[in-house]
């Protein structure tokens, strides 16, 4: 459910600042433009110009009352469609606050999170991605707590982090738990062969389509918080070249088996650096096209803790994508095998990925 600005007239509307005079609302509302209003954008502006960190309990509450206060003010020449808009943006977070899944803890600390997730009930009238989603928060998000509640000892807050520990503590499992339980791709990490391929590159982790006669799809790799920029930009290279022959290996692998060729195939990738990690897609049309799909920064103590819904959403909404390869694939296999003519044109077609 989202919220959508139902007119174009107004997309660059923001609120006078005469309604400060009757109506108290942040200066969020007065500064952007009225097209940009959703609670990820004001977090992240608030975030970026005050110099103070207010809790996030603070600019939460402060986000509902400004809407609340512009839906019921009388100033004059405020749009019917932007009164709508805060309305719907009321009702997409009283819709979260319902089916999130997991209440916010009174308690916030280790134990006070443990116990909402423990509390957290997946129950068979839940959708399938609140399901899903409810798997994959129990699954992952202790070992964050587990971490925060080091305090000074926490290894997210530690720069000078060992790269395996880093990874395989807290951005590997992440990726495992997704990727198993929305699209069924079996992730393994540590230094991975690209199995089945000519090249003897390694990856950090490596996903495969467990029912696909085992193609691997995702390729990943990642630094140390401690890591130089080149460091970043190598493994960018490494990765983007590990998807290419991710996806020429499956591309080959279904022509030689006299299948037809598949072509919206997408390979799919992670780089990880500092704590930023980047989650891309890639396809081809003519060439490889790498896309990014999302990216997130590690949460690293209990001031994160709002990031936590944008990293679940970057990682489900790059799993869904991977289940839909999937999926697509599985169907297109069903079809029937190709004839010697077609297999020859495929074969001129696919002469240049076997070199």
């Amino acid at each position: 459910m989202t919220a959508t600005l139902r007119t174009t007239k107004y997309m660059h509307y923001t609120l006078p600042d005469s309604i400060g005079e009757e109506t108290i609302v942040n200066e969020y509302f007065k500064k952007v433009e009225a097209q940009y209003w959703q609670l990820k954008h004001y977090l992240n502006y608030r975030l970026k110009n005050e110099r103070v960190i207010i809790p996030w309990v603070q600019i939460y509450e402060d986000w509902l009352q400004s809407l609340k206060n512009i839906r019921g003010t009388n100033h004059k020449g405020m749009p019917g469609c932007v009164s709508s808009l805060c309305i719907e943006l009321l009702n997409v977070t009283n819709s979260f606050e319902e089916t999130g899944g997991m209440s916010q803890p009174e308690d916030h600390s280790a134990r006070g999170w443990d116990d909402a997730i423990n509390n957290t009930i997946i129950s068979n009238t839940d959708s399938d991605i609140l399901m899903n989603t409810k798997k994959l928060m129990k699954e992952t998000l202790p070992k964050f707590l587990k971490a925060f509640s080091l305090t000074t000892l926490n290894p997210l807050r530690d720069i000078t982090i060992l790269e395996k520990p880093h990874l395989n503590q807290f951005v590997h499992p992440i990726m495992d738990s997704a990727l198993w339980i929305f699209a069924k791709v079996y992730y393994i990490y540590g230094e991975i062969p690209l199995k089945g391929m000519k090249t003897k590159v390694r990856a950090d982790g490596v996903g495969f389509l467990n029912d696909v006669i085992n193609y691997p799809i995702v390729c990943g790799e990642g630094a140390r918080p401690g890591a130089s920029q080149q460091k970043s930009v190598d493994d960018d290279v490494k990765n983007a070249k590990s998807m290419v022959e991710l996806y020429n290996n499956i591309v080959i692998s279904e022509a030689d088996a006299h299948r037809q060729l598949f072509t919206d195939l997408k390979t799919y990738g992670i780089t990880a650096f500092k704590t930023e990690v980047s989650l891309t897609m890639m396809d081809f049309r003519s060439t490889h096209r790498l896309f990014e799909v999302d990216n997130f920064g590690l949460p690293r103590d209990w001031a994160d803790m709002p990031n936590f819904v944008w990293l679940y959403e970057a990682v489900i909404k790059w799993a869904l994508c991977a289940n839909a390869t999937r999926g697509a694939l599985i169907d297109h296999r069903k079809k029937r095998r190709l004839g010697r003519y077609s297999e020859a044109i495929n074969a001129k077609k696919l002469s240049r990925l076997r070199n």
